[in-house]
């Protein structure tokens, strides 16, 4: 085992050398020896001691593989398409404030025109149970808020998006509403009686103190 574990050392060595001296020819037959002697005797002439760096690329130039030019421009697009990306966000986040401003804006008016027998600017607590339940109804006092302002409509209409009731407004109750009077003359729904009751805590709060 000793023996062919030298040997196999042995042969080892052999191919460096000769791959050294195959490297070594290479050098002189392409001129890379008599060039670097012509560089350092250029150098040794020389009154002041050179950069290193400088002198080396001043005399064969700057040596640069062309894989760098790739990346460089894969990273100029890449820094591109972010730039374009952030800018796309920024117009996506303003069209979907747009789109939700007249969602509401749409959501507003057909709840209220669907809620209002009148062009006055108030709907009172009778108008509201006549157009829910009918002109024969009978309300509990106290069962809605005594009157509906309508320039607080939209910003109780915005409330519904965090108590889930924005779907039920717009798939259910405003066509309830536009297809039928009266829509709820034989009783509430849950969904209604929770509308309601957010209804009536939203329009007779306490305002806060100044």
């Amino acid at each position: 085992p000793f023996q062919f574990s030298f040997a196999m050392q042995a042969a080892a060595e052999a191919k460096k050398q000769r791959k050294l001296r195959e490297f070594r020819q290479y050098l002189v037959d392409k001129g890379m020896v008599d060039s670097v002697v012509r560089l350092f005797v250029g150098i040794l002439e020389m009154e002041h001691r050179p950069d290193a760096t400088k002198i080396w690329t001043d005399y064969y130039g700057e040596i640069r593989d062309p894989l760098w030019n790739e990346i460089e421009y894969l990273q100029t697009n890449i820094d591109k398409l972010r730039a374009e990306n952030s800018e796309l966000e920024a117009r996506q986040q303003e069209l979907e404030e747009q789109l939700y401003a007249k969602n509401l804006e749409l959501t507003t008016k057909g709840l209220w025109k669907g809620l209002c027998t009148t062009d006055e600017d108030i709907i009172t607590e009778r108008e509201l149970l006549v157009k829910l339940c009918g002109p024969k109804a009978k309300g509990t006092p106290g069962e809605f808020p005594p009157e509906l302002p309508k320039d607080k409509f939209e910003a109780f209409v915005a409330s519904l998006d965090g108590l889930g009731l924005r779907q039920f407004v717009d798939e259910t109750l405003i066509p309830s509403l536009k297809e039928a009077d009266a829509p709820y003359a034989s009783g509430y729904t849950d969904e209604m009686k929770t509308f309601l009751a957010e209804l009536k805590a939203f329009f007779t709060e306490e305002p806060p103190p100044p």
